[in-house]
Formats: structure tokens, C-alpha cells, sequence
């Protein structure tokens, strides 16, 4: 800047200059300073949770190894917790029975009387509910509406997450885990929580099912269903006849495959596979004195994959051709959700009715270790023929269907079928007398 021009007394009345406008450039330093500070607390943050939890998952993946059951999963899960710093408390509880009270089922931490306190709260409308029916991890501090039983003050905590323990369809209710500091369940520590509520919830069906795979008893339930839309009824419908369940497999692509018997039927088999809708294809395994053994492949999501995922079993299945009303017969674990698998049925179909609850001894069949021994040796192609000859009678005699048949339901040859069959005999029987081999 200079001066261009004097007043005639020789002083300087104008001036001359230029700026450089330097606002964009200062706000760019601006926010990439913002941006490297942001970064720097990010992985300051990322660091004092896997320095807090890097070993969580490791030491929880252990307990789920070597557990034998429910309780002492739950037990160390808890304690194993509670030993990682920032974490003062950790309980599992569910749902009693009713669907309405709250049941702490194990806890590690200081508090005895909290824990006491909490049982008072009820599960029903509760963020334990609200957890478990979005499925997905929540957290809550002291300026949030809780139950004052389980608000992080009852715990002398600054938050408190509630996990939900869900495998497939089944609930195993929540775990619910205490911070003593804010900001220590934060997003990062909610997707290992998250993780960990899957593996947890995945263990626990593991020795559950291994449990009610041993037990001597076992609660049947029996049903009525009159739905016309239940996939069995339908085919008893449209062929005119009675059905009987005989069995079941998985199809492609997650479908189900059910053995079926169709008796008294006058219509030809593949015009009622036409007619049904629920049914996406089936075919003829063998005909005799106008019965049809068949193989069905059930439309879509079925609800006997359903009843499974809550540890129901179907034992038998039958459809009148006279009145058009399913006999539905299925065992559970005595400790299973009679409440869920009456519910999953009730909001299926129209017309179903509870007409058997009762708790037996379990029917004869073979040890579960046997089984999943033989299960685990055999190839799916060889699971498939063998499960497939005997849902068709094929070792009695006179057999009502041959190779070739069972061989073209798979879509192989006579001779790749029978390859199959012998070599998943012999696995069966190596096993049977040979197990130690």
C-alpha cells in the first residue's frame, strides 16, 4: 500500500492497496485440524475399549467350549465380565412363565439386594421386553425413565446395557451389564455386546439341545387345526384323501422336504400338485393298494421350521379326508416355551386349538451321541438316500418301490443312488459295531 496522491500541501489524501482474502484456506486448516483431533479421540476411544475387552471375547468363547449347561455358561459369562475394568455388575435374567415377571436367573457383582430388588420388576412393557423384541443392544443412563430397581443408580453405576440373548427364533432372555463411568458403553462397546449376545444365546441352544436330546422326559403337545391354508389340509383338500406325515428333510435353498402318505385319493398326484399353493412341487416315491407314498417340498418359510427353532419336535401329523382337521402332535423340552410354540401356531393359522398338554416319559430312540456321530460321517447325499429308502419302506418286504424310483426322486442314476445307500449303510453299521475304530 502506498500513497498516490497529496492535498497540494505536500500530505498524502490517497491511498493505494490490496488484500489477499485468506478465509477459505483458514477455515481448510480449520477443519482439518477438527478433523485429525476427531480422528486422534477416535482411535484414543478404540484403544481404551479393545485395552478393556480384547480378551472378553476370547475368555467368553472359552466358557461356551467347555460349559455343560445353562446355568454355568450364564454363571461364568457373568463373572467374566465383571472382571474386565469399567464394568462394576452383570446379571441374565428373562420372563417367568406368565410372560410378566421378571426372573433373574444368575448375577455377579457386589449388589446381592439389588439383584433381589430387580426380581420385583415386571418383564412385561420393560426396556428387558423392548430389548428382545428389536433385537439389539440399548443403553441407558441416570437421565433416562427407568424402573428405579434397575436404573444404574440401584447398582451405583453410571449406565447400564441391556443385551439381548436371542438364537434363531428362540429368546434366552437379556443380559444386562453395569458401567461405573460414562461414555464406557459407547457404539464400539455395543457391537461387542452385541456379538457376545449372539454367541452366548448360540451356546446356550448348543447344551440345550444336547440336554433335550438326552432327557427321559419330554411335554407333548397336541393340536386341531381346521386352517384350510395349513399346507397338509390343503393337500388332503385338493386330493380328496387323508394324509400322514412320515417325515421331513431340508430342500434346496432352506426348503423343507415332508414323506408323505396320501390314501383314498382318485385324483392323479401331479393335478394336486397343480392345485395347491402351499406346496411348491412334489412327486410319486411308490403307489400301492391306492396309496401313495410321496415327497412334497413346502412354498416358502414353513411353520414346521419354526416350532423347530423353539425346540419343538413334530412326532406326528395327520389329516382326515372325512372331517379336513390336522392332528398335530409335537414334544418339547419339559423346561421349553409352551407359551411361544402355542403363539407361533395361533398367529399362523385360523382355527387351532390346544387339546393336549402333558408331560411323559420319552419315547425309546437311539442316544443322541450315536446319532449325531452317524449324522456328522454321512454326506448330504448319502443322509439323503438313506433317509429317503426308509421314509419310502424301501427295506421291508415286498418292497413297494425299487432303486430306480428312489433313484429318479433324487435325480441321479440307479447307480449312483445305490453308491450312496451302501456306502451310508456301511457308516451306519461301522458304527454300530465298530464305534471305538
Amino acid at each position: 500500500m502506498g500513497g498516490v496522491e497529496d492535498d497540494g500541501d505536500g500530505d498524502v489524501s490517497h491511498y493505494v492497496g490490496f488484500q489477499n482474502n485468506v478465509t477459505d484456506r483458514k477455515e481448510a486448516e480449520a477443519m482439518a485440524k477438527q478433523r485429525a483431533d476427531s480422528l486422534r479421540e477416535e482411535r484414543q476411544a478404540l484403544e481404551r475399549v479393545l485395552g478393556r475387552v480384547s480378551g472378553l471375547v476370547n475368555d467368553v468363547s472359552h466358557v461356551l467350549v467347555n460349559a455343560e449347561s445353562r446355568e454355568e455358561i450364564e454363571r461364568q459369562v457373568c463373572d467374566e465380565i465383571t472382571a474386565i475394568d469399567g464394568y462394576s455388575h452383570a446379571w441374565i435374567g428373562d420372563s417367568m412363565t406368565s410372560g410378566m415377571g421378571l426372573r433373574v436367573r444368575v448375577g455377579a457383582g457386589t449388589a446381592g439386594q439389588a439383584l433381589e430388588r430387580a426380581s420385583e420388576v415386571e418383564w412385561s412393557g420393560s426396556i428387558l421386553a423392548q430389548a428382545v423384541e428389536q433385537g439389539q443392544v440399548s443403553v441407558y443412563d441416570s437421565t433416562d425413565e427407568l424402573p428405579a430397581a434397575i436404573a444404574p443408580e440401584a447398582f451405583d453405576a453410571a449406565s447400564v446395557a441391556v443385551v439381548p440373548l436371542t438364537y434363531r427364533r428362540t429368546t434366552y432372555g437379556v443380559l444386562v451389564v453395569y458401567a461405573e463411568r460414562s461414555g464406557v458403553l459407547d457404539r464400539r462397546e455395543c457391537k461387542v455386546f452385541e456379538a457376545l449376545g449372539g454367541m452366548i444365546a448360540s451356546g446356550i441352544n448348543a447344551v440345550e439341545t444336547k440336554r433335550v436330546l438326552t432327557a427321559d422326559r419330554v411335554t407333548e403337545l397336541g393340536f386341531e387345526i381346521t386352517d384350510e391354508s395349513f399346507p397338509l389340509i390343503e393337500l388332503a383338500t385338493v386330493a380328496n384323501g387323508s394324509v400322514t406325515y412320515n417325515g421331513s428333510t431340508a430342500g434346496d435353498e432352506n426348503s423343507l422336504r415332508m414323506f408323505v402318505t396320501v390314501s383314498g385319493s382318485d385324483e392323479s398326484f401331479a393335478d394336486t400338485m397343480d392345485r395347491c399353493r402351499t406346496i411348491s412341487n412334489g412327486y410319486v416315491i411308490a403307489r400301492q393298494d391306492g396309496t401313495i407314498a410321496a415327497s412334497i417340498e413346502l412354498a416358502g418359510a414353513t411353520i414346521f421350521q419354526n416350532l423347530a427353532e423353539y425346540g419343538a419336535t413334530v412326532r406326528e401329523l395327520t389329516v382326515s379326508g372325512d372331517s379336513g382337521t390336522a392332528q398335530l402332535y409335537v414334544e418339547l423340552p419339559v423346561e421349553g416355551d409352551v407359551r411361544s410354540v402355542v403363539s407361533v401356531l395361533e398367529s399362523t393359522y385360523d382355527g387351532v386349538s390346544l387339546v393336549r398338554q402333558r408331560e411323559r416319559e420319552r419315547s425309546p430312540r437311539p442316544t443322541a451321541e450315536f446319532t449325531a456321530t452317524v449324522v456328522e460321517r454321512l454326506t448330504d447325499r448319502q443322509y439323503t438316500a438313506l433317509e429317503t429308502a426308509y421314509m419310502s419302506n424301501y427295506f421291508e418286504f415286498p418292497r413297494p418301490v425299487s432303486g430306480e424310483e428312489l433313484a429318479e426322486s433324487m435325480g441321479i442314476s440307479r447307480q449312483t443312488y445305490h453308491q450312496h445307500l451302501r456306502a451310508a449303510q456301511r457308516k451306519l453299521l461301522e458304527e454300530f459295531f465298530e464305534p471305538d475304530s
